[in-house]
């Protein structure tokens, strides 16, 4: 009885070394990961509006070649 008892506790204390890791890795996924996440949508949302703005201005210039054109 003794053993199992000890085996127990054991657990008990393996059950709560996880707990304890895992709660470490949510704080980093959530400090170190996520604040990575959230730059590179920005990066992303950024060479997009750069995109657009360059798309609108080869429309223009296209535009403009085509009168001189005709």
């Amino acid at each position: 009885m003794a053993h199992l008892t000890q085996d127990m506790t054991e657990l008990k204390q393996t059950v709560g070394d996880i707990n304890d890791r895992v709660g470490k890795l949510e704080v980093k996924v959530e400090h170190e990961v996520m604040g990575k996440i959230n730059v590179l949508f920005d990066v992303q949302q950024q060479h997009t509006e750069q995109l657009n703005r360059i798309e609108e201005k080869v429309s223009t210039h296209e535009e403009f070649i085509i009168k001189r054109i005709k």
